[in-house]
């Protein structure tokens, strides 16, 4: 939540000449609202937060594909740890986009643009991620 500099309250969304700001409700103070680096649009579906609109789409492909029992089992952001937790570390961790089980085997997407696809630290998880777990199917769904 993002407070006022002015008066220190919480400030609300609101769109002001067609553009989306932060305006305070007690001084009136507008901010302009950041954009998201990627200019993905963050989707609320069904209580869940996805990162992007293509994400909230692969949701609804796989929650359908479910009811036709295609696969079972589906999981929305699920963790995996990379490395273990060490006194005085945090354990590494990555968070997939989806798994779910497809012919008894699990099958684990992320949805990425290319952008966030060339990024060394993501391909280093991903490349963490298959040695750890090299009888899980990851599959990236690019666009």
């Amino acid at each position: 939540m993002t407070l006022c500099p002015k008066c220190q309250l919480p400030m609300r969304p609101a769109v002001e000449n067609g553009r989306p700001v932060l305006i305070c409700l007690r001084c009136e103070y507008l901010a302009p609202k950041r954009r998201n680096k990627f200019n993905n649009i963050i989707t609320r579906l069904e209580g869940y937060v996805f990162q992007s609109k293509v994400e909230a789409n692969h949701y609804i492909l796989l929650k359908f594909r479910q009811a036709r029992k295609e696969i079972k089992n589906l999981r929305v952001h699920p963790k995996y740890i990379l490395l273990d937790k060490k006194p005085g570390q945090r354990a590494l961790t990555y968070s997939a986009d989806f798994d779910y089980m497809e012919q008894g085997r699990i099958i684990v997407v992320d949805v990425k643009c290319e952008a966030t696809r060339r990024k060394q630290h993501y391909r280093d998880k991903v490349k963490l991620f298959k040695d750890k777990y090299p009888d899980l199917i990851f599959v990236e769904e690019i666009y």
